[in-house]
């Protein structure tokens, strides 16, 4: 793998060449004068692209800390001269972009190269190992109360597989200091509480195995860690010493699609996990030094076991509900739950107490199935669920968050949202037990999974994610790739061929469009949250605006921004408008409405999890579940007899959702699908008059769904990177 950018590193973007060796930046191959400062704060932008870069890094970077001048100004003159060298404003960023009280951001396309004997070739990878006794721990300078550092213990065996990303293809710049962001983003975890004598800290130790892992889950006795570790592109299910050594590959099988679940047997004697391939396959049991595999429940996922022998379970119904099920191994009983989670293929927000009388997890419960996610408590004896923490704001984003009981059951850990940190939350059962914040991290890298150990130590997973913008021809192969935001959630592409995606600042989500190559721009002025499912039409944009249960669809103004309309109800996935702009479909709690744009009730028109329309306004593109699995029909505005589009055994349609361009003239839709054999979103067209299935060549390791057309024919598709790594959390009282 290669390093962090170096002093031998070439930075191409646009016309430009920024060559950090000889400190010299280049258009179009002639150099062009810039003095040091204006120089060094480019290089540690470019270093970056995407992410900020606060003033008080600046100021780190270009005085030391003897040095004393008015650094506000001197900051501002640096930048303004680094402006005037690129032509570059900051009113209309092309490269440069001020961040509101924070720092800056380059926003332009980068592609790095490497120069020099050290420099790495494009089809080498080398996976990052763990320390040994020949290679000492290297510890980070300390960021805010952390201490990190990488694990000393034991050589882990020879890596039997490579990290996504980086087989048999070439290496994309992201990858380059993705180790270096993963570390910085671990040690910048604190306990928000102040710095007093005393305080509690935590260190934060990155353990060996795999190159990329995520998915901790302790063994009851503490003394092995089961996770899932990418191998050629799949998750397969792993286990290793506590300390990151002698780690082992439990799974093979590539046939079956991924793993997004282990779980331990209450005894130790076995490792539940799932496959999914779209949809869920089942659920699997397997001794956790190997052996052999047995099958326990068909198209279900999300193991969570329970002390009595039985399973917590998740199934998608007809509905294209994701509802938990009680299940008994032995006698095969099923019991559904009145209890509901949001639709995903990915590892659940569920864990059970230590008792087996309850449940906590991120969903909804019968009565409130209107309402909007929340972190319940479900009491399996009466079958009611309450909230977790009353009054207290829990933000698990989009339910891919960290959730864990400890052990004990005395308190919950859960992942929340504010602002731009991601926290770690102690929740007491205690009544009138307040919740603290136990450690934060930064957006550029976040926990996905927590488990608790008996000492009080956390094991953590950290991702890392890039997201870019495809553009490729209709048959797909080499394309563009532009720079998109780092946003957690999926994009739409809208029918003028802009992406639709919601930014979130300083604790406020904003819907903005972007296209190749440009900035994003935010799309409604008010201090409202704004998101999506979104779409375009007419001079206007319809969209959702609020939070909680409180999210409704409106329509505003594109010219001025402008907030113009609400409605009663609100879209969960998918958001199309008529050619005439008289009707808005979107899709809530199981069904497809229409919604009338001058006013009036939403008529529900039939049943569905998403929706899109062609551009004529002829049909309505409707995806639903049916027996567990995921599908595409065609429905006659006009009313008219269903038509199924067809889908390759090799491939189920996948929960990405419907952009508004998703059809093109032709009727022709792009679907985002998953195949048994890769963990990554691919995009398909789907043609109902030839009656084919296409599959889309994007050159990517890794997501390259959802997409949309663009007016000119071409594909537009959001792609994105993947890079975990597992980490030990341990307190400690006093500061260092």
């Amino acid at each position: 793998m290669a390093g962090p950018a170096g002093p031998e590193s070439l930075f191409h973007f646009g016309v430009f060449e920024l060559d950090l060796r000889a400190g010299e930046l280049r258009k179009r191959g002639i150099r062009i004068k810039i003095q040091e400062q204006p120089l060094q704060i480019l290089g540690l932008l470019i270093e970056c692209p995407g992410e900020v870069v606060t003033r008080e890094q600046i100021q780190k970077k270009l005085w030391s800390a003897d040095i004393f001048v008015d650094f506000d100004n001197a900051i501002n003159s640096a930048v303004r001269k680094m402006r005037d060298a690129l032509g570059d404003t900051s009113e209309n960023p092309r490269f440069v972009e001020t961040v509101a009280r924070r720092g800056y951001r380059f926003i332009a396309p980068v592609t790095q190269q490497f120069t020099g004997a050290g420099a790495v070739e494009e089809n080498q990878f080398t996976p990052l190992a763990p320390a040994t006794a020949a290679a000492p721990v290297r510890q980070l300078t300390d960021i805010g109360v952390a201490s990190p550092e990488i694990d000393d213990g034991p050589a882990a065996p020879e890596q039997p597989s490579v990290a996504p990303g980086t087989n048999r293809r070439s290496i994309p710049r992201w990858i380059v200091a993705a180790v270096c962001a993963l570390l910085i983003a671990g040690g910048t975890a604190v306990w928000q509480a102040g710095r007093t004598s005393g305080q509690e800290l935590w260190t934060g130790v990155m353990l060996g195995g795999p190159a990329s892992a995520f998915e901790p889950r302790l063994s009851p006795d503490g003394q092995m860690l089961a996770f899932l570790a990418f191998v050629d592109r799949l998750p397969q299910l792993a286990v290793m010493k506590p300390n990151g050594s002698s780690w082992n590959v439990l799974t093979s099988d590539r046939e079956h699609g991924y793993i997004t679940t282990a779980a331990w047997a209450p005894d130790g004697s076995r490792i539940y996990f799932d496959r999914m391939w779209g949809h869920p396959l089942g659920i699997y049991s397997i001794p956790p030094l190997g052996g052999e595999l047995h099958l326990l429940l068909d198209e279900a996922f999300a193991p969570e076991p329970l002390p009595d022998g039985s399973l917590i379970v998740v199934k998608l119904t007809d509905q294209g509900d994701d509802q938990l099920f009680h299940y008994w191994p032995e006698s095969g009983k099923l019991d559904a739950l009145p209890a509901f989670l949001p639709q995903a293929d990915w590892t659940q927000m569920l864990r059970a107490f230590p008792n087996g009388k309850e449940l906590v997890y991120f969903g909804t419960s019968e009565e409130g199935r209107s309402q909007s996610a929340r972190m319940l408590v479900f009491d399996l004896t009466s079958g009611r669920a309450h909230d977790l923490a009353p009054g207290f704001r829990l933000d698990p984003g989009d339910g891919w968050a960290p959730l864990d009981v400890a052990p004990g059951g005395k308190s919950v850990y859960v992942g929340s949202q504010e602002a731009d940190i991601r926290r770690i939350i102690e929740v007491p059962r205690k009544p009138g037990g307040k919740p603290r914040t136990l450690l934060s991290f930064p957006t550029s890298a976040w926990p996905l999974a927590v488990d608790a150990a008996r000492d009080g130590s956390l094991y953590l997973d950290l991702l890392l994610t890039t997201n870019v913008m495809l553009r490729v021809p209709a048959t797909g192969g080499v394309g563009e790739e532009f720079a998109l935001p780092n946003v957690d959630n999926y994009t739409m592409v809208g029918p003028g061929g802009e992406v639709l995606l919601t930014l979130t600042s300083w604790g406020k989500r904003r819907l903005a469009a972007v296209r190749p190559g440009s900035a994003p721009r935010v799309l409604v002025e008010t201090t409202e949250d704004t998101a999506l499912p979104a779409t375009i039409f007419g001079g206007s944009v319809a969209f959702v605006i609020g939070t909680g249960d409180q999210r409704k669809i409106a329509i505003a103004s594109l010219r001025d921004g402008r907030v113009l309309r609400r409605f009663s109800t609100r879209s969960e996935m998918g958001m199309a408008a008529s050619p005439d702009g008289h009707t808005l479909y979107y899709s809530f709690s199981g069904a497809i409405w229409g919604q009338p744009v001058a006013g009036g009730e939403p008529k529900r028109i039939t049943e569905g999890m998403d929706v899109t329309l062609d551009p004529e306004g002829k049909y309505l593109y409707v995806k639903r579940a049916r027996k567990g699995v995921m599908g595409m029909i065609r429905i006659p505005v006009a009313g008219g007899g269903e038509e199924e589009l067809p889908v390759s055994a090799e491939y189920h349609v996948a929960y990405p959702g419907l952009s508004p361009a998703a059809v093109d003239a032709g009727g022709r839709i792009l679907v985002s699908v998953a195949s048994n054999h890769a963990f990554y979103y691919q995009t398909a067209i789907l043609d109902p008059a030839a009656k084919s299935f296409t599959l889309v060549p994007m050159v990517i390791d890794g997501d390259a769904a959802p997409a949309g057309w663009a007016p000119d024919g071409r594909i537009l598709a959001r792609g994105k990177r993947y890079l975990s790594s597992l980490w030990r959390y341990q307190r400690s009282k006093g500061l260092h």
